[in-house]
């Protein structure tokens, strides 16, 4: 963690969002915050000691696979008073006091994106989303408010939600993600993320031609079937002696070829040919064929 160079209160403005997001508990004298990420509430811990000393004390441990840290001692509520965070009816709510300046709105945010948001890739990649998910949650209508205004001024239009009792901002546009890790210093987790996002869109485009494929593989051997059970049900009837040579040519060259597409087809017959034309050769047979069996 870096840039704040003792300046308290962008510091003060960092944790604040840092704590407000990871809060699990408090009574007033005993405050719960449970993190996933390991760096986070190792800064905390270190940042409370500088500031505070002794008068904060820190108990860290592990609790199904989340960290958490009980921070209990005489400055607690100096503490919530600093970082200008209430526990009302509504949740947890930070006081605009935290954001008057402007550093401090950006370390807010920063505070925000590293202490409350949750990045997740989906497995849905499409034309209509990428497949990436940036949410970050709030207790309190209040606070989720006064966050969406800081985004916006930056430039960042989050959409609102909620989920289990919890206000949602998310982003959905890769392209805002990457910008958002960007313009709040983020610049490895930018230039990673849109790594994996050409790797994802690559790999999908891909998929997507490998399925063009076997979607024409497949329509190619159901009409083979269908037009070489044709010519075989014209044989049985004894029709096919009847046919031109020219349809007996075009007939043979199918059940000789019966995986082949009609350019590859095309390309077997002795003369100048469309794809058309041999489609339209072809279909004769299946009408012919279900001509003679009325």
């Amino acid at each position: 963690m870096t840039g704040f160079k003792g300046n308290n209160c962008c510091l003060y403005a960092f944790l604040s969002a840092l704590v407000s997001t990871n809060i699990n508990q408090f009574d007033g004298h005993i405050l719960e915050l449970r993190f996933i990420d390991n760096s986070s509430y190792l800064f905390l811990k270190e940042s409370l000691a500088k500031i505070y000393g002794e008068r904060i004390n820190c108990t860290d441990g592990d609790f199904s696979g989340r960290k958490f840290v009980l921070i209990d001692g005489d400055a607690i509520a100096e503490l919530m008073d600093n970082l200008a965070i209430a526990l009302l009816k509504d949740g947890v709510v930070v006081e605009d006091r935290i954001v008057e300046n402007d550093c401090c709105r950006l370390s807010f945010c920063k505070g925000l994106l590293v202490g409350g948001a949750k990045f997740f890739a989906s497995q849905d990649l499409n034309d209509k989303s990428t497949g990436y998910n940036l949410e970050i949650s709030f207790d309190s209508e209040k606070t989720c408010e006064m966050a969406n205004k800081l985004f916006s001024q930056y430039g960042f239009t989050f959409k609102k939600g909620n989920h289990l009792g919890k206000q949602i901002l998310y982003l959905r546009d890769s392209e805002q993600i990457a910008d958002l890790f960007l313009s709040l210093g983020a610049v490895k987790a930018s230039l990673s993320f849109q790594n994996d996002l050409s790797l994802r869109t690559m790999k999908n485009n891909l998929n997507r031609q490998n399925n063009c494929y076997d979607a024409n593989q497949t329509k190619t051997i159901n009409a083979s079937f269908e037009q070489i059970r044709a010519i075989e049900g014209l044989k049985k009837s004894g029709e096919f002696d009847l046919l031109d040579e020219d349809s007996k040519l075009i007939a043979t060259i199918r059940l000789d070829n019966p995986d082949s597409s009609l350019s590859e087809l095309c390309k077997l017959y002795p003369h100048n040919i469309t794809r058309a034309g041999m489609k339209y050769k072809l279909d004769r047979f299946i009408k012919m064929n279900q001509k003679r069996k009325r």
